[in-house]
């Protein structure tokens, strides 16, 4: 339902905080560079899928004590629906693999491989080259201003899904 909750280092029970514009599920939540915000972004909603970004300001509005939230939407590059490793590099997110979605969401040709970079300054998209194989709900860590480590997730296999164990 897109309700945000908080709970203080001293308290015993769960605040209301505040409430997403779109409720989803499936969605990552990154920090927004160099702001005290987080970004809620993709997921699989009614309204799509990796369209919809919600900016969600950490220091609560002072008449209100809601947290702030901004929401974009933005062109949806890919056919993935939910899972990507999401990265943010200035103004530009970077979305890694993920699943497609179909009724059979563990059989190989579900898995991703796509890498999209989507300019949030400009709206524009562009396709990079694809990873050597698909996969979903992996983790991504910056190691310098030009590279990134993607490793783990969720591939196929015979019968089914595995964890990779590559990076």
């Amino acid at each position: 339902d897109g309700r945000m909750l908080q709970l203080a280092a001293t308290a015993d029970t769960w605040q209301p905080a505040g409430q997403l514009v779109l409720p989803r599920l499936f969605h990552r939540l990154v920090a927004a560079p160099g702001e005290n915000a987080l970004l809620a972004l993709g997921g699989a909603s009614q309204r799509g899928h990796m369209r919809s970004i919600e900016r969600v300001e950490l220091a609560p509005a002072a008449a209100s004590g809601e947290l702030r939230i901004d929401e974009w939407t933005l062109p949806a590059p890919s056919v993935v629906t939910h899972r990507q490793a999401l990265w943010i590099d200035g103004d530009t997110v970077w979305a890694f693999g993920g699943n497609r979605g179909g009724a059979d969401r563990f059989a190989a040709r579900e898995f991703a491989a796509d890498v999209w970079a989507v300019d949030l300054a400009n709206g524009t998209t562009r396709r990079s080259p694809p990873q050597p194989h698909g996969r979903q709900s992996a983790a991504i860590a910056p190691l310098d201003q030009h590279r990134v480590l993607l490793l783990g997730g969720l591939g196929p296999h015979a019968g089914g899904a595995q964890s990779l164990a590559d990076g």
